[in-house]
C-alpha cells in the first residue's frame, strides 16, 4: 500500500515542490492569522474595520481562486508555474509593504494590501494543487496530492509561532511581516528555478 507514496517521495522535483508549497503557505497562514490583530494594534482601527480587512481578503481570494485557474487554463494554455511565481513575487512585495501601514492614511494602505494579498498569497492554493497532480504520472496523482498537503500543513503550523516569536522579540509587527515575506521569497525562488513543470 505504501509503494506509491515511496515512489513519489523519491522524486526530487516533487520534494522541492512540497517544500516550496510549505513556504507559500507559511505566508498565507501568517497573513490570515495576524491581519485583524495587526490592524487593531498598529493601524489602530475599530474591531469592525479590522474585521472588514479580513472580509476584503477573503472575498478577493474567493474570486481569485476561480479566476487564476481560468487564466492558467486559457491565457497560459494550461501552464501554472509562471503564474504561481508571479503571484508569489507580488505577495512578497505586499507582505513587505505591511511594515509601513499605520494609523490615519496608513489605514487605507492596510485595506489595499488586504485586497492585494487576498488576490495573491491567499489565492495560490488551487494552482499549487493542480501542479501537484500534474507533476507526476496520473497513477500517482493521489499520492502526490497527499504528500503536497503535508508540506502545506507544515508551513501552516510553523508560520504563526515564528511570526509571534518575532513580534515578541522585537516589540513590533514589522519583523514578522519581513520574515514572512522572506519565507515566501525563498518559495518563489524554489518554484522558479528548482521545480520543473511536467510537459503537457
Amino acid at each position: 500500500p505504501l509503494a506509491n507514496i515511496r515512489e513519489v517521495m523519491r522524486d526530487g522535483n516533487i520534494n522541492r515542490f512540497v517544500l516550496l508549497n510549505g513556504l507559500y503557505n507559511f505566508g498565507q497562514t501568517n497573513f490570515f492569522s495576524f491581519l485583524t490583530l495587526f490592524m487593531r494594534e498598529v493601524a489602530l482601527v475599530s474591531q469592525p474595520l479590522a474585521s472588514l480587512s479580513v472580509g476584503i481578503a477573503q472575498a478577493a481570494s474567493a474570486v481569485a481562486r476561480i479566476g487564476w485557474g481560468v487564466v492558467s487554463d486559457t491565457v497560459f494554455g494550461g501552464r501554472r508555474k509562471g503564474l504561481t511565481v508571479g503571484l508569489g513575487a507580488v505577495a512578497v512585495v505586499g507582505l513587505s509593504a505591511m511594515t509601513i501601514v499605520g494609523p490615519g492614511p496608513g489605514v487605507t494602505l492596510g485595506l489595499g494590501l488586504a485586497l492585494l494579498l487576498g488576490l495573491t498569497i491567499a489565492s495560490f492554493a488551487p494552482l499549487m494543487q493542480t501542479l501537484s497532480v500534474e507533476s507526476t504520472e496520473p497513477r500517482l496523482a493521489g499520492s502526490s496530492m497527499g504528500y503536497n498537503m503535508l508540506g502545506t500543513h507544515i508551513g501552516g503550523m510553523i508560520g504563526p509561532p515564528v511570526f509571534g516569536a518575532m513580534v515578541d522579540a522585537t516589540g513590533g509587527y514589522g519583523s514578522g511581516w519581513l520574515v514572512t515575506a522572506g519565507a515566501v521569497a525563498i518559495g518563489v525562488a524554489l518554484l522558479a528555478f528548482g521545480f520543473r513543470e511536467r510537459e503537457r
